[in-house]
């Protein structure tokens, strides 16, 4: 009866652990599954930052073009500009000369005036005597 009673007590307590062990073996399966859908899930988190990080890339590539484009453009209107300012400085140039060409003329117009008008006087003088004659 002894020898019945512990091995009754052995076979419970095999039954136990192995009901325990049966219950830490559906933890760990339970566990193992939830796992495995977490880590699916940060794939897919993963697949996700990779194609946004795709895009950003695209887009930063994009901007990229635009401002060597921009920048191009800088340069031709910065040589635009140049030329415009050289054609400037060209027409000051030349305005000024005109201004002494016009002032030289001015004078000589002046001059000639004074000439004119001595030779008016002159030949008022002239008409004077030659009336003192009589024929």
């Amino acid at each position: 009866m002894d020898a019945d009673r512990e091995i009754r007590e052995i076979i419970r307590s095999i039954n136990e652990s192995t009901e325990a062990t049966k219950q830490s073996a559906m933890e760990a399966e339970r566990i193992f599954e939830t796992q495995i859908s977490i880590l699916g899930e940060t794939t897919k988190a993963f697949e996700e930052i990779n194609v946004n990080v795709g895009s950003v890339s695209e887009g930063l590539t994009d901007i990229q073009h635009r401002m060597d484009s921009l920048v191009q453009s800088k340069d031709h209107i910065v040589e635009a500009i140049n030329g415009i300012m050289t054609v400037s400085e060209e027409i000051t140039a030349m305005a000024e000369e005109v201004n002494s060409a016009i002032e030289l003329q001015k004078n000589e117009i002046v001059e000639l005036s004074r000439n004119s008008d001595g030779l008016k006087d002159d030949a008022d003088e002239l008409m004077h005597l030659i009336e003192s004659f009589e024929v």
